[in-house]
């Protein structure tokens, strides 16, 4: 199973017959959430934990008009909001994607795909390894934050999930962008 999905990925992930470097990405997520798993005994499925983070940015490279779409059709309470955040959409789109497309259907995965950019109040402990290990992956991820949170994640799941929205909330005031609700709901739940 693991080696048909990573075959599903790299098809994904190779446009001109050239794999993008989302790829390689992908492969650092799957193996820090995998080892994050491991690490904190949370005695997830590593199934699961494989699929959520092989799929967390399996939209990421579709057209904005591409995705604009999806989300309409698919969340028709967040679509209007989320129009200003394209940033996130790929999160929202993937879960629609993973389930179209590969026929995920457990909505863990699934919400750990849609909420892997965001975080949510509350997140459950695959969600977060997923939310986590998108910021910390060791293959493209090596900033100083980046690595001051991977050591802060082999600690306390939550404190790395609070330094990640943190770090990702001054990012975007630093660049003048506007911030998701659910990025602020996130924090003030995990302060």
């Amino acid at each position: 199973m693991y080696k048909e999905i990573l075959e599903k990925v790299q098809k994904e992930f190779t446009i001109n017959q050239k794999l993008h470097p989302r790829y390689y990405h992908t492969i650092g997520v799957i193996e820090m959430a995998l080892t994050l798993n491991y690490h904190h005994q949370l005695n997830l499925d590593p199934a699961k934990v494989f699929l959520a983070s092989a799929f967390h940015d399996i939209a990421k490279l579709l057209d904005k008009e591409s995705m604009l779409t999806i989300l309409q059709q698919n969340f028709l309470e967040e679509a209007n909001e989320l129009k200003d955040y394209p940033a996130v959409w790929h999160s929202f789109v993937g879960a629609v994607y993973a389930k179209e497309k590969y026929q995920i259907n457990d909505e863990e995965i699934l919400n750990a795909i849609k909420y892997h950019t965001t975080g949510r109040p509350n997140m459950t402990d695959l969600e977060k390894i997923v939310f986590i290990s998108d910021y910390i992956e060791k293959n493209t991820r090596t900033e100083a934050s980046m690595i001051e949170a991977r050591k802060l994640a082999y600690n306390n799941l939550d404190e790395a999930v609070k330094k990640i929205l943190i770090d990702t909330i001054a990012y975007l005031e630093k660049n003048e962008k506007s911030i998701y609700r659910l990025t602020k709901d996130t924090l003030e739940f995990y302060k």
